[in-house]
Protein backbone atom coordinates (compact mmCIF):
# COMPACT_ATOMS: atom_id res chain seq x y z
CA UNK A 1 0.00 0.00 0.00
CA UNK A 2 1.06 3.64 -0.31
CA UNK A 3 1.22 6.57 2.08
CA UNK A 4 -1.98 8.57 1.45
CA UNK A 5 -0.34 11.84 2.50
CA UNK A 6 2.43 11.32 -0.06
CA UNK A 7 -0.20 10.59 -2.74
CA UNK A 8 -2.05 13.78 -1.80
CA UNK A 9 1.20 15.73 -2.08
CA UNK A 10 1.83 14.19 -5.51
CA UNK A 11 -1.70 15.14 -6.61
CA UNK A 12 -1.37 18.70 -5.31
CA UNK A 13 1.67 19.30 -7.51
CA UNK A 14 -0.48 19.20 -10.66
CA UNK A 15 -1.41 22.79 -11.62
CA UNK A 16 -4.99 21.81 -12.42
CA UNK A 17 -6.60 25.24 -12.66
CA UNK A 18 -9.50 24.58 -15.01
CA UNK A 19 -10.28 28.26 -15.54
CA UNK A 20 -6.80 28.89 -16.95
CA UNK A 21 -6.43 27.85 -20.60
CA UNK A 22 -2.66 27.74 -20.12
CA UNK A 23 -3.03 25.01 -17.47
CA UNK A 24 -4.21 22.30 -19.88
CA UNK A 25 -1.12 20.18 -19.19
CA UNK A 26 -1.83 20.42 -15.45
CA UNK A 27 -5.43 19.37 -15.98
CA UNK A 28 -4.28 16.43 -18.11
CA UNK A 29 -1.73 15.45 -15.45
CA UNK A 30 -4.36 15.60 -12.69
CA UNK A 31 -6.78 13.52 -14.77
CA UNK A 32 -4.11 10.91 -15.46
CA UNK A 33 -3.10 10.86 -11.79
CA UNK A 34 -6.65 10.32 -10.53
CA UNK A 35 -7.63 7.73 -13.14
CA UNK A 36 -4.30 5.92 -12.63
CA UNK A 37 -4.69 5.89 -8.86
CA UNK A 38 -8.22 4.51 -9.10
CA UNK A 39 -7.05 1.82 -11.52
CA UNK A 40 -4.20 0.88 -9.18
CA UNK A 41 -6.77 0.44 -6.39
CA UNK A 42 -8.74 -2.09 -8.42
CA UNK A 43 -11.31 0.17 -10.05
CA UNK A 44 -12.14 0.12 -13.72
CA UNK A 45 -11.54 3.66 -14.87
CA UNK A 46 -12.95 5.35 -17.95
CA UNK A 47 -12.06 8.84 -19.14
CA UNK A 48 -15.11 10.40 -20.78
CA UNK A 49 -14.28 13.22 -23.18
CA UNK A 50 -16.18 16.51 -22.91
CA UNK A 51 -15.86 19.89 -24.62
CA UNK A 52 -13.43 21.05 -21.91
CA UNK A 53 -12.06 18.70 -19.30
CA UNK A 54 -12.86 14.99 -19.25
CA UNK A 55 -14.93 13.21 -16.65
CA UNK A 56 -13.40 10.28 -14.82
CA UNK A 57 -15.87 7.45 -14.31
CA UNK A 58 -14.64 4.60 -12.14
CA UNK A 59 -16.31 1.65 -10.52
CA UNK A 60 -15.25 -1.33 -8.53
CA UNK A 61 -17.15 -4.55 -8.78
CA UNK A 62 -17.86 -6.93 -5.98
CA UNK A 63 -20.64 -8.75 -4.24
CA UNK A 64 -23.97 -7.22 -5.26
CA UNK A 65 -25.10 -7.31 -1.61
CA UNK A 66 -22.33 -4.90 -0.58
CA UNK A 67 -23.33 -1.28 -0.03
CA UNK A 68 -23.03 1.04 -3.00
CA UNK A 69 -21.21 4.34 -2.61
CA UNK A 70 -21.18 7.25 -5.03
CA UNK A 71 -18.40 9.81 -4.80
CA UNK A 72 -18.82 12.94 -6.87
CA UNK A 73 -16.00 15.44 -6.87
CA UNK A 74 -13.67 17.41 -9.05
CA UNK A 75 -9.97 17.17 -9.76
CA UNK A 76 -9.40 20.81 -10.65
CA UNK A 77 -8.86 23.96 -8.64
CA UNK A 78 -10.67 27.24 -8.91
CA UNK A 79 -8.71 30.36 -8.05
CA UNK A 80 -10.59 32.67 -5.70
CA UNK A 81 -10.62 35.49 -8.22
CA UNK A 82 -7.95 35.62 -10.86
CA UNK A 83 -5.41 32.84 -11.38
CA UNK A 84 -2.76 35.31 -10.22
CA UNK A 85 -4.42 35.42 -6.78
CA UNK A 86 -3.05 31.97 -5.93
CA UNK A 87 -0.11 31.97 -3.52
CA UNK A 88 3.34 31.48 -5.03
CA UNK A 89 3.69 28.20 -3.13
CA UNK A 90 0.20 26.96 -3.91
CA UNK A 91 1.40 23.78 -5.61
CA UNK A 92 3.34 22.26 -2.77
CA UNK A 93 2.95 20.31 0.43
CA UNK A 94 5.83 20.33 2.85
CA UNK A 95 7.26 17.76 5.23
CA UNK A 96 5.24 19.13 8.14
CA UNK A 97 2.31 17.33 6.45
CA UNK A 98 0.55 20.66 6.00
CA UNK A 99 -1.07 21.24 2.64
CA UNK A 100 -0.77 24.64 1.04
CA UNK A 101 -3.40 24.29 -1.64
CA UNK A 102 -6.95 25.42 -1.10
CA UNK A 103 -8.30 22.23 -2.71
CA UNK A 104 -6.56 20.23 0.00
CA UNK A 105 -8.52 22.03 2.68
CA UNK A 106 -6.39 25.02 3.66
CA UNK A 107 -7.23 28.47 2.32
CA UNK A 108 -4.49 30.64 0.90
CA UNK A 109 -3.23 33.53 2.97
CA UNK A 110 -2.45 36.03 0.22
CA UNK A 111 -4.44 39.23 0.60
CA UNK A 112 -6.87 40.02 -2.16
CA UNK A 113 -8.04 43.47 -3.16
Amino acid sequence: MFDPVEKLKEFIRHPSISADSQARAGMKGAQEFVSGLLTSLGFTSEVVKTDLHPIIFAQRGGDASWPHVLIYGHYDVQAGGSVESLDDDALRADDSRQSHFRAAGRPTTKARS
